[in-house]
C-alpha cells in the first residue's frame, strides 16, 4: 500500500507524515528523491543542455540555489519538471516495489503529488489543508520567508487541484495531539484494509475532531 500525503508550503504535511510513520507507515520524503535525481549524470546533462553550465558549482554538481532562481524568478519550472519528474517517478517505483514486513505501508510525502501525476501510484491520498495565515506564520518562523516568498512558492502548486482530488482532507491547523489521534485512526484503518481488503469508511475513521 502507498499512501500519498500532500499540502501547500507550510501546511504541516511532513509533520503529519512523520506522525503516521510512528506507527506502521514507512515515510518517503519526495524532496530527498528530487535531490537524489539532481545528482544523476543523465539529469545533470539534460539540465545543463537546457539551462547552461552556470547552474553547476565548481565541482560540476547542480547548484540548487541557482536552479531555484530559475524556478521562482524566471518561471521555468515546467522545463525543469519535464526533465526531473520522470526520473523521480522511476526512483519512487523502484522503492515502493520493495516488499515491506506484514502490515506495513509506504507514505509518499509529496508537495506536488497531483501536479506531478504521482498520485496514480497511490492507493489513498490525503491533503493537509491549512489557511494561508497559519502557513505564513509557520514559514516566517521556521524558514524566514516573507508573505511574497510564500506566494511565489504557492504559485508553483495547485491548491484547488489538491483539495478536489484528495481522498481525505486533514485540517492542518489542528494541534499536534489531535493530529496524532487522527494519524493513529488512519494507521488502524490502513492496516485493517491490508489485512482484510475491506476499507473503513471516512465516517468511521473521523468521528469528530477530538475523538
Amino acid at each position: 500500500m502507498l499512501v500519498g500525503i500532500t499540502g501547500m508550503p507550510g501546511s504541516g504535511k511532513s509533520t503529519f507524515s512523520k506522525l503516521l510513520s510512528q506507527y506502521w507507515g514507512v515515510w518517503l520524503d519526495m524532496d530527498k528523491f528530487g535531490h537524489h535525481a539532481l545528482t544523476l549524470p543523465r539529469v545533470i546533462s539534460q539540465l545543463v543542455e537546457s539551462f547552461g553550465s552556470e547552474i553547476l558549482n565548481e565541482s560540476g554538481e547542480i547548484n540548487r540555489a541557482k536552479l531555484g532562481k530559475l524556478v521562482f524568478f524566471d518561471k521555468r519550472l515546467p522545463e525543469i519538471n519535464e526533465i526531473c519528474h520522470p526520473v523521480i517517478r522511476e526512483l519512487l517505483i523502484e522503492k515502493v516495489s520493495q516488499p515491506l514486513p506484514l502490515g506495513h505501508y509506504y507514505i509518499q510525502d509529496a508537495a506536488i503529488l497531483f501536479e506531478a501525476g504521482f498520485d496514480d501510484l497511490c492507493d489513498v491520498t490525503m491533503m493537509i489543508k491549512t489557511p494561508f495565515e497559519e502557513r505564513l506564520k509557520r514559514v516566517a518562523e521556521s524558514r524566514k520567508w516573507t508573505g511574497k516568498e510564500l506566494l511565489n512558492r504557492d504559485a508553483s502548486q495547485n491548491e484547488v487541484l489538491k483539495t478536489k482530488l484528495s481522498d481525505y482532507i486533514i485540517p492542518g491547523e489542528w494541534n499536534l495531539s489531535t493530529l496524532g489521534k487522527k494519524a493513529c485512526q488512519l494507521d488502524i484503518a490502513f492496516r485493517y484494509n491490508l489485512a482484510t481488503g475491506i476499507q473503513i469508511s471516512k465516517a468511521e475513521i473521523f468521528q469528530g475532531k477530538n475523538s
